[in-house]
């Protein structure tokens, strides 16, 4: 979908809560952001979310908006507003949501408990020509990773689009459906009051999306099916999956519903957001932003946010000052065919202050024409100060019609800057929409800084990139796809893994896992799906129905890979903080050729080692972090690696009898251990032995476990 609006080294400097107020640091000036203050006065407003992708289209005063609002007091700001007729969402003390009229919009705003009310943001999902590429991998760590880990008591969420949620990944092996709550929030935009349901509907969810959520919910907990080797990192979860609209003000009361119900079940819950968008301030600063970094600060929650798929595309572009008053700018070169340009402008000096000044023009050959106010209105152009981060910024959905009505077919969109010696900017576009024209006296567009927004710049949220763990599969038409004519190769990043860093306080991404030629569950309700797609790697039929699964590549499917696997972890130790996940990432990743020892802005902490992450884990655990269990019935996690196998303890055992034995019965080894502590790893060498098959028997208090090896 090549237009959809898209759907962290070292530990970090502020531990345990964001770093950013949850009220405005900045006090002065309108309560209204611009946008919204243009409804209020002109009574129309844009939308910016068009058929599932970023276009304009007017609404009118009496259509409502949904609008995010800082406030001193939640509660009794909710109050005042329901007396008026208005209704909202609380997130927290100090945030509320809601779908507000121009007229509704300055009775709120005359509140004097009303700090800023902000314009929600839409996102979409983060997809590489999924259906269309060929490009896919088997992630499940089955292959090298036999442990009793399967996410068992713990709550995994997908907020996506594309669900079929009667696909037999999201069923139990008696039958039942692993999801507890179901959530269809397609209609938001038109009904925001729809429930959560343990109803699960027949069909699809409505989205068209290339079953990019069943894809992802598979990956991330997909249940062992018989027939099928697809299955996901976590198949034992508990499944919360909301079909998302993907509206700001949506996700975050979709986050506080599901955080709250983890809480009512007693379980650790991770949420996967395979989604985002290249707009905004790239530093956590946002009220989304901070809502749901405070609910991850209070323990329990995890998210895992896609960095995006814009690696090769040159969207970002910066600059810092060199002496007083120098002029650099920017020129906006859209793809063909596009019939707008979005893009945003931050100078980072937090003063609350405009610091470099911005003049919009447009380009004729080589002469500038600045624009008046009044054409920067009918430009959607925006200057103001970020209440929330006291940041300068211009923000801009640039019509081409309206540009070309006043400078003429040949007119391009520029933005010039004039700043001090000093002073630094960053600017933007919006991903597939084009890119910055590089020329005399103009910025040269990057592929840096361009951790997705909404998603993976939550402050405290996980940043998943990508790495390619293969590069071929084979279809069900018999062929193999992919290798050397991808021109990718196994290992390295993913060529559209978007690079960090970021301009918060920690390091973003903060690991990488496979996502490049990833196999996993197809929704069959999809329009676009085809049984005789070459995507498609294999079905398997119960009944008259027939469940097929197939490729796709993108961060959206790396990220929950990690969804998974911190699952995983969260099982072997429900109490592990979020500074503890970070050191577990950080200390126990894989580091290579192109994973580095040191954190970059391409793989994060480097590649992610579930085997590795679950005995730091559990090593957690052994130090009082969480309640010991001693003579647990699934005794150790087994890892194969040539002609090694180690076994990692998962509780105290007073003993441990690990035996080897020849295919006839014969013991040929053995070793005896006592005391041993949760966490602990023994390893076994079968070095030496002659070739052919053997069974490795180990024996606690309260269990035993053989495994079949073979030896060549």
């Amino acid at each position: 979908m090549k237009k959809a609006l898209r759907i962290l080294g070292g530990m970090l400097l502020a531990a345990t809560t964001s770093t950013f107020a949850q009220v405005p640091l900045h006090m002065d000036g309108p309560k209204l952001e611009p946008s919204l203050m243009q409804f209020v006065e002109t009574g129309t407003a844009i939308r910016h979310n068009v058929n599932g992708r970023l276009g304009i289209r007017s609404i009118k005063a009496q259509t409502p908006v949904d609008v995010i609002v800082n406030v001193s007091d939640a509660d009794k700001v909710i109050r005042s507003m329901e007396s008026e007729g208005m209704e909202a969402e609380r997130i927290n003390d100090n945030l509320l949501t809601a779908r507000l009229t121009a007229q509704q919009l300055q009775s709120l705003s005359e509140l004097p408990e009303v700090y800023y009310v902000k314009k929600s943001r839409q996102f979409r999902p983060l997809m590489v020509n999924t259906r269309k590429s060929i490009k896919a991998n088997d992630v499940h760590s089955g292959k090298d990773l036999e442990t009793p880990y399967t996410g068992e008591g713990v709550l995994v969420a997908v907020l996506d689009q594309g669900f079929q949620p009667r696909h037999l990944a999201f069923y139990d092996s008696e039958g039942q459906t692993r999801i507890k709550q179901w959530w269809n929030r397609r209609t938001y935009s038109t009904n925001k009051n729809t429930k959560p349901t343990t109803v699960i509907p027949t069909g699809g969810d409505g989205f068209n999306t290339g079953g990019h959520a069943t894809h992802v919910a598979n990956i991330a907990a997909g249940s062992i099916v018989e027939g099928s080797n697809y299955y996901g990192i976590a198949p034992k979860a508990d499944l919360y999956l909301v079909a998302s609209s993907f509206d700001e003000t949506e996700l975050l009361n979709d986050i506080q519903t599901i955080a709250a119900y983890a809480k009512k079940q007693e379980q650790p819950v991770v949420i996967n957001m395979s989604l985002g968008s290249q707009m905004g301030p790239h530093d956590g600063s946002t009220p989304f932003d901070q809502g749901v970094s405070k609910l991850i600060d209070a323990g329990g929650v995890f998210v895992c946010g896609a960095m995006g798929n814009e690696g090769g595309q040159r969207i970002h572009a910066s600059y810092t000052f060199k002496s007083q008053d120098e002029v650099k700018s920017v020129l906006f070169q859209p793809v063909d065919g596009e019939t707008i340009i979005p893009g945003e402008i931050w100078e980072q000096n937090t003063n609350g202050q405009k610091n470099i000044t911005f003049r919009p023009f447009y380009l004729v050959g080589t002469n500038k024409t600045y624009l008046t106010s009044s054409q920067m209105s009918q430009l959607y152009i925006y200057d103001s100060i970020d209440r929330y981060n006291n940041k300068h910024n211009l923000m801009f959905t640039v019509p081409i019609s309206y540009l070309k009505s006043i400078g003429g077919t040949t007119a391009q969109f520029g933005v010039e800057m004039i700043g001090n010696e000093g002073e630094t900017v960053h600017a933007w576009m919006e991903a597939d929409y084009g890119q910055f024209k590089s020329g005399a006296g103009y910025l040269s567009g990057n592929s840096q800084y361009l951790v997705s927004e909404a998603g993976a710049s939550i402050p405290h949220a996980f940043a998943i990139a990508a790495y390619a763990a293969t590069n071929t599969y084979k279809s069900v038409d018999g062929y193999t796809y992919g290798g050397s004519q991808t021109g990718q190769t196994v290992g390295q990043l993913a060529y559209f893994s978007s690079n960090g860093p970021w301009l918060g306080e920690v390091n973003k991404p903060t690991i990488a896992a496979p996502g490049f030629m990833v196999l996993s569950a197809f929704n069959s309700y999809d329009s676009d799906f085809s049984a005789t797609s070459q995507d498609v790697v294999g079905s398997v039929k119960k009944g008259s129905t027939t469940y097929y699964y197939g490729q796709m590549s993108g961060t959206s499917m790396a990220t929950p890979v990690a969804t998974g696997t911190v699952a995983l972890w969260l099982e072997a130790n429900p109490k592990l903080t979020y500074e503890q996940i970070i050191d577990i990432f950080e200390t126990t990743a894989v580091h290579d050729n192109y994973a580095k020892q040191a954190w970059d802005a391409k793989f994060g902490y480097g590649k992610i080692d579930a085997y590795a992450g679950l005995k730091k884990a559990l090593e957690y655990a052994a130090n009082g972090i969480d309640p010991v269990r001693t003579n647990s019935e699934a005794p150790v996690t087994l890892q194969k690696g040539g002609d090694t196998w180690r076994i990692l303890f998962n509780s105290d055992e007073r003993f441990a009898d690990v035996s080897i034995f020849s295919a006839n019965g014969q013991l040929v080894e053995s070793h005896n251990y006592d005391a041993l502590r949760r966490g602990e790893e023994r390893t076994v060498s079968l070095q030496g032995l002659p070739a052919g098959v053997y069974l490795i028997r180990i024996r606690t208090a309260a269990a035993q476990l053989t495994r079949k090896v073979m030896v060549r």
